[in-house]
């Protein structure tokens, strides 16, 4: 009985602190650093970030917030994250406005009607079911991102510059792709049945017999598509 009180009590405990920490870091860090005009910068208007804040303009670059909850649309404007290991990372509502998450990892990451518009996203992972529902991409010019096996229904994806990216396995359901930048990705078992695909540049992108087009395999070959096994 002791044994399980203890089990119970640290399985409470544990969560908990850990909770605590993480508010108690965010607001204990903030100087006061805020994302105005394209440039984090305080009331002076001097430019810098608030070191481990988690909130705008964060400088979390390389720290681990992975499978932790945050509040519904916590704010990021501007943070510089790069290389930041948010696997699993739950953030319904988040917005990361300007924000800076190359190499960053949201594997599995449950963020959505999450906004990402202008922000850097080179190389960045966003694949593994990530859940980017609804998700706002504006502005987006990024190489090399992964997002493979993620959901991308409705999710606004218009002007992006996404080339040689990999969208492997993911899901476009009524997602906007207009006036996208797809070249040389990997569209490969996809599915963008209902997919927006004006104007949309997808010269050099490979898709085959499992990716679902809103066109027959002719049409996506007419506009430079590659068929592959």
């Amino acid at each position: 009985m002791i044994a399980q009180l203890k089990k119970f009590t640290l399985g409470f405990f544990i969560p908990s602190l850990l909770t605590f920490l993480i508010t108690l870091t965010a607001h204990a860090d903030d100087q006061g650093y805020r994302f105005r005009n394209g440039a984090c910068q305080n009331e002076s208007n001097q430019k810098g970030f608030n070191p481990t804040f988690l909130g705008e303009c964060g400088f979390i670059e390389g720290m681990s917030l992975q499978e932790q909850t945050l509040r519904i649309k916590s704010s990021f404007r501007g943070a510089r994250m790069r290389r930041a290991d948010l696997r699993k990372l739950n953030a319904e509502g988040a917005t990361f406005f300007g924000a800076d998450l190359t190499e960053a990892n949201l594997a599995g990451a449950q963020i959505r009607d999450c906004d990402f518009s202008m922000a850097s996203m080179n190389a960045i992972q966003l694949g593994f079911h990530a859940n980017l529902d609804s998700c706002i991409f504006r502005g987006v010019t990024s190489e090399y991102a992964d997002f493979s096996s993620a959901n991308l229904r409705r999710a606004d994806m218009s002007g992006t510059r996404l080339k040689g990216s990999n969208f492997r396995d993911a899901i476009f359901d009524f997602t906007d792709l207009t006036f996208a930048d797809l070249r040389d990705t990997d569209l490969r078992g996809a599915d963008l049945r209902f997919t927006d695909l004006f104007a949309t540049q997808l010269g050099g992108s490979l898709f085959n017999s499992f990716t679902r087009l809103p066109f027959d395999a002719r049409e996506a070959q007419q506009r430079g598509m590659i068929l592959t096994p």
